[in-house]
C-alpha cells in the first residue's frame, strides 16, 4: 500500500492528468520516503503508518512526497531531454521547479519522530533566551 492518496494531489495542473498518470508515481515516491528514512536510522518496517492514530503517516511526510511526486510528474511531463521547452512544456518545467523546493524545504524539516511516533529523546530540542536593552 502507497502512502499516498490520489485525493492528497491538490495541484489542478497535476490533477488535470489521468488518475492512473499520477498513481503510477507512488512506487517513486514511496521509495523517496523509505530512503528518507533509512537516512535518518528508522528502518522501513518501523515507519508508523498510524500517526497518532490517523490511519496514515505524518502529514510533513504526506506533504513532503506530494510534492516530490508532482516536481517528477511535471519535470517529465515538461521533457527536459528536448533541447528546447516549447511554451506548453514550459509551464511544467516552471512549476516543477517550484516543487523541487517545496520538497527540498519539507525534506529539512522532517524528522526521525516523525517517522516513528515515538520521542526517545530531547537532546535534539534546544532553547534559548536573552535579554534585549532597547536605549
Amino acid at each position: 500500500m502507497s502512502y499516498l492518496l490520489y485525493a492528497d494531489v491538490t495541484d489542478v495542473l497535476v490533477r488535470s492528468f489521468e488518475q492512473a498518470a499520477v498513481e503510477a508515481y507512488f512506487t517513486e515516491v514511496d521509495n523517496e520516503i523509505n530512503d528518507l528514512a533509512e537516512q535518518m536510522g528508522v528502518e522501513i518496517t518501523q515507519i508508523d503508518t498510524d500517526y497518532k492514530d490517523t490511519g496514515r503517516i505524518h502529514y510533513k511526510v504526506i506533504r513532503f512526497g506530494v510534492a516530490y511526486l508532482c516536481y517528477r510528474m511535471l519535470y517529465d511531463k515538461a521533457g527536459l531531454n528536448e533541447n528546447e521547452l516549447s511554451p506548453e512544456n514550459d509551464k511544467y518545467y516552471r512549476k516543477g521547479i517550484d516543487y523541487k523546493h517545496i520538497a527540498g524545504a519539507l525534506r529539512g524539516e522532517i524528522t526521525s519522530n516523525m517517522f516513528t511516533d515515538t520521542v526517545t529523546s530531547t537532546s535534539d530540542r534546544a532553547a534559548y533566551s536573552a535579554v534585549m536593552v532597547r536605549s
